[in-house]
């Protein structure tokens, strides 16, 4: 059988190598082409003689050093990387040698199952029968992708070291090899003003980078495929890198992760070069605003900043705006979709929605007040706020078990949590205290998240419990640990601007979820149809009466609240969140007809002194805003189907407002609501 079949690939390898390159087109959502990505022409295929055996040997010293020994499969490399998966219980390792790359590359998608390895093996077993050694490592090398856009080892010396693959030194070679494993990621460093000017690379802050540099050198010594003193000239080689040109300009990070969807729809791991026309949800005008929002960081902005805009309609998900940093040239890593970091404040909403989902009220009251809970032998304790931190205390404290009978020094101590606000602020201006110059540290449900306390909303989920937030969070399609504790409440679980961004449009789209939407539909380039986009059946995640009750408290947090800075003439609600340090800041909001999120940070998770999501990304957010948005011609967002009533509520007591309430809003009750 594998004589029959194995004909059948190679003849489809070589139709692979001899087909015409043929650029494919991207298109913005009123069929504009936006972005040509180019193919084999700019490739530049050499043959493996016009590759300086130094990137050869790095190559495959660090991607299969047993590549001249095999026969297209390697047991040990694959056993050892089922070794590696078994105890890290996850694809770690893929055990693929350099011809089930080539596989990969040409003949297979890029999707990870038993049966899709199977025939990985198969195709390399084919191609080795086929082909000399030598030849396949040409073929490799010349597809390989390099960052940047750039495909094979030619292209990327001429646009790194502006110099051929045939005239490489060592270090440069080592470079182009640790390049391979994860070009994007690797070429992430925290940015400064000066480097826009600067025409190279500034490798000495690419840590990681050249940290795997040094292990290609390394290993090329321990194999002795050269001599040591060779290697050590090498390590003290000074590497001059120079700025390729990106590999799309207008709209780039959106390009960049339509680009992505498609290999994943499609089902195929190369995209420039094969003809396709692909039709995008990208709307320019909204594009242009989120662009002018984010290159202002790098001009306002202290150095290194980051930011990162993502925009969606709530009804559909198509995506209609996405920026991933200050600058494409300097860096492709997408910040928008694939930094995953702490939402703080902002992730509170999901915590409430599934609150309200349980029975919550927006009066419930609670005190704003500092709280302590103490973890002691997997029992969590609350404590009051006048219980000290003594053993004493600990020991005996009501539930907690103890055995008083260890020596001190060997019984277990229990970890202590104890949120507080921003600032050490507690309690509303709005309601005085009886002790004088303090303020009421009663308030409602609905006010907490206004002020966004952060006492609060731990009392509330450890009063609802982590499971309903976490189950909810999964439905929105955002992954939580439940074992992160009741830090939860505060954002501590990391996340992607672009689905926490799609998590928000549920509260304007009454419950329903709106899934990121990339891609309209895709074409070869005779027209032919591949894919076509159908919306899938709306799936109900929050009920109705949930998302209203959420967008009417969301809406306080912009009237009233710590997003005042993005209030707009027309139905809105939103949430600031920001971390510790702070190192993230974020602000994500929605009309009835757009949700965007804004993030900014650093790259190496540095401190933003005296930022928060309710300054620099509320006011990029209602820049933004101000800037797409037609005008309001009466848009709403959905009324829950039922009766209920509106009722001016004071927002101290939680009770219906009277002649003693300082301050007080409007909330919605339905029959039987307290």
């Amino acid at each position: 059988g594998f004589r029959i079949w194995s004909p059948h690939v190679i003849q489809e390898f070589n139709r692979v190598l001899a087909s015409t390159s043929n650029n494919t087109l991207v298109y913005d959502r009123y069929d504009q082409l936006i972005s040509t990505i180019a193919g084999l022409e700019d490739r530049h295929t050499v043959p493996i003689a016009q590759i300086h055996p130094y990137l050869q040997m790095a190559v495959v010293a660090v991607e299969d050093r047993r590549f001249f020994a095999h026969r297209g499969m390697d047991p040990i490399r694959l056993l050892g990387a089922l070794w590696v998966n078994f105890h890290a219980m996850a694809y770690e390792q893929g055990g693929s040698t350099i011809t089930q790359q080539l596989v990969k590359l040409s003949l297979l998608s890029p999707e990870r199952t038993l049966a899709r390895k199977t025939r990985e093996i198969f195709m390399a077993l084919a191609l080795e029968l086929e082909f000399p050694k030598l030849k396949l490592l040409e073929f490799y090398l010349n597809r390989v992708y390099l960052g940047f856009g750039i495909y094979g080892v030619e292209k990327a010396s001429q646009e790194y070291f502006r110099k051929p693959a045939s005239e490489l030194n060592l270090k440069e070679a080592a470079f182009l090899a640790a390049l391979i494993k994860k070009p994007e990621g690797y070429l992430v460093y925290s940015r400064t003003r000066a480097d826009a000017e600067r025409p190279t690379l500034p490798t000495e802050r690419m840590t990681t980078l050249m940290g795997r540099v040094e292990r290609v050198l390394a290993t090329l010594g321990d194999l002795k495929w050269l001599s040591q003193r060779v290697i050590n000239r090498a390590f003290e080689e000074q590497l001059v890198v120079y700025k390729p040109k990106p590999e799309v300009r207008t709209a780039p990070y959106f390009v960049q992760q339509a680009l992505r969807d498609l290999r994943r729809t499609l089902g195929v791991s190369q995209v420039a070069g094969k003809g396709f026309r692909v039709y995008t949800t990208l709307d320019p005008a909204q594009q242009e605003a989120a662009e002018s929002m984010t290159a202002r960081l790098a001009e306002e902005g202290p150095e290194g900043l980051q930011g990162a805009l993502v925009a969606l309609e709530p009804a559909t998900g198509l995506v209609r705006a996405l920026v991933g940093g200050v600058d494409f040239n300097e860096s492709q890593f997408n910040r928008a979709t694939q930094a995953l970091r702490q939402p703080g404040s902002a992730f509170k909403p999901l915590v409430y929605a599934a609150a309200i989902e349980n029975g919550f009220q927006p009066n419930m009251r609670f005190m704003d007040a500092p709280i302590r809970y103490v973890s002691y032998q997997g029992h969590l304790e609350r404590l009051t706020e006048d219980d000290p931190l003594l053993p004493a205390a600990w020991q005996t404290s009501p539930g907690v078990e103890t055995d008083l009978a260890l020596p001190p020094d060997e019984r277990e101590l229990p970890d202590i949590y104890e949120p507080r606000n921003y600032n050490e602020r507690y309690g509303s201006r709005e309601g005085r205290s009886e002790i004088p110059g303090e303020d009421d540290r009663r308030m409602t449900l609905a006010r907490a998240l206004e002020l966004s306390s952060n006492v609060i909303a731990v009392q509330v989920l450890d009063r609802l419990g982590i499971l309903p937030v976490v189950r909810l969070a999964r439905r929105f399609g955002i992954t939580v640990r439940a074992d992160m504790g009741l830090c939860i409440a505060l954002g501590c679980s990391e996340t992607t601007l672009l689905d926490l961004t799609a998590a928000y449009a549920s509260f304007a789209n009454g419950g329903l979820r709106a899934r990121p939407v990339f891609l309209r539909r895709v074409t070869n380039s005779q027209g032919d149809e591949l894919y076509s986009h159908f919306p899938d059946p709306p799936e109900q995640v929050l009920s109705p009466w949930s998302a209203f009750q959420m967008n009417r408290m969301l809406g306080g947090v912009i009237h009233r609240g710590t997003g005042w800075r993005a209030r707009l003439d027309r139905p809105v609600g939103g949430k600031t969140g920001t971390n510790d340090g702070p190192r993230d800041a974020w602000f994500v909001g929605f009309t009835p007809t757009l949700v965007a999120g804004v993030w900014i940070g650093n790259d190496d998770n540095a401190v933003i002194p005296g930022e928060t999501g309710g300054r620099t990304p509320a006011k990029m957010w209602k820049g933004f805003m101000d800037r797409v948005l037609p005008p309001d011609e009466g848009e709403a967002f959905p009324i829950p189907p039922g009766d209920f009533v509106a009722v001016r509520t004071c927002t101290v007591s939680g009770q219906a407002a009277n002649e003693w309430c300082p301050a007080s809003t409007v909330y919605h009750y339905r029959e039987g609501d307290s």
